[in-house]
């Protein structure tokens, strides 16, 4: 007998390193994190019969999502997703990886739905560093009590789930990365287009308005202080627009010294309160290098839909607005008119066709039109 476990066991043992191995070259691959989870629980169902495998995530803050539980039936997986672990709760999984099962298993009440599920063996995930990731756990269908090597099996895939997990992360913190303006932390332009086409394609989208602004006399800070002092400056403004802004608005760095706030639900009264408040924060001294710099924004605004469907065409338009109010007098605001709109674009359409050359003044709007595609 000794002899026979002992070869099921080795059996196992290479089965789930094959796993591993799939595992790893699945993630290596374009295999989508749900796919390779799922592949994961399938293996393991095979390995061990009459069995549901499912892969749990635990978010820091103690709350249980399900990665992968295709077989589960539907009154477990709700009970499982209602699950929140307290602080203490997670420190014990840490420490007694096994004690997931106290967490997973709770004996069916008189008015839960009956399922097939009569036992389970469960083992708590965690990283290299000791944090909590999620749970993996296998329930079995078998009424008779079986061996303990079932635990085993789960235990033995932990390294593959803290992998896929860690994975998902990974990518996700990527995707995030390439979002995000790496000087100021801010939206960068792909991502603001993105957000924006986002929301006009909503059924009964509410107007927004973005408001393009653009930080004066940057080059002048960069050519006498330095670049390191202009980034310094941006990154002051960046921080106070975000915190005047905070979470009720879009708020993105296009590059240069341009930035974009993106207001819902806003009309022209609504937009020029936002543009004053901006410009007053902005106007707040900045200590550089020992020096108080006093910076000013020079803002287009556009409204959706008033001033276009198209994100290219509102982006376009705040833009055209804000190069007006900085040739105006740097530091104010102003709207674009739709008569000012369409001469631009007439002139940009129909000027080559008349054979006359590109003026100095029409070779810069040509040039702001299309840097807001």
């Amino acid at each position: 007998m000794a002899f026979i476990k002992g070869v099921t066991e080795e059996v196992h043992r290479r089965k789930l390193l094959e796993l591993q191995s799939q595992v790893f070259t699945s993630l290596a691959g374009y295999t989508t994190i749900q796919d390779v989870a799922d592949m994961l629980c399938n293996k393991v169902e095979k390995l061990v019969p009459n069995s549901i495998a499912a892969l749990l995530l635990v978010t820091s803050h103690g709350g249980i999502s399900i990665l992968s539980a295709k077989n589960l039936p539907g009154s477990k997986a709700k009970q499982l997703a209602g699950l929140v672990l307290t602080p203490s709760d997670m420190e014990d999984l840490r420490k007694h990886p096994h004690h997931a099962y106290a967490v997973v298993w709770q004996h069916k009440q008189s008015h839960e739905p009956s399922t097939d599920l009569h036992d389970c063996w469960a083992s708590a995930i965690c990283n290299g560093t000791g944090e909590l990731l999620g749970i993996f756990v296998l329930f079995s269908c078998n009424k008779d009590k079986i061996t303990d090597w079932p635990q085993k099996i789960v235990t033995g895939c932990i390294p593959s789930c803290a992998s896929i997990i860690e994975h998902e992360r990974t990518r996700y913190r990527i995707s995030q990365y390439n979002n995000i303006d790496p000087l100021t932390g801010l939206l960068n332009r792909s991502a603001l287009t993105t957000r924006l086409k986002q929301m006009a394609a909503q059924t009964g989208q509410a107007p927004f308005a973005i408001l393009m602004l653009d930080v004066d006399l940057l080059q002048d800070v960069n050519n006498v202080m330095g670049y390191n002092s202009g980034d310094i400056l941006l990154q002051t403004v960046a921080r106070r627009i975000a915190s005047l802004c905070r979470a009720q608005h879009l708020v993105a760095r296009l590059g240069s010294d341009d930035f974009v706030v993106v207001m819902p639900g806003a009309d022209r009264t609504k937009s020029c309160k936002l543009a004053h408040d901006l410009n007053c924060i902005a106007r707040e001294p900045i200590e550089v290098k020992g020096r108080d710099l006093v910076a000013s924004l020079s803002i287009g605004i556009s409204l959706y839909p008033d001033d276009g469907t198209e994100i290219e065409e509102i982006l376009g338009a705040s833009e055209i607005a804000m190069r007006q109010a900085k040739k105006q007098a740097r530091g104010g605001f102003r709207f674009l008119a739709k008569t000012v709109t369409a001469m631009y674009v007439s002139a940009l359409l129909l000027g080559p066709r008349s054979g006359k050359p590109c003026t100095k003044k029409s070779f810069i709007w040509c040039t702001s039109l299309r840097s807001a595609h």
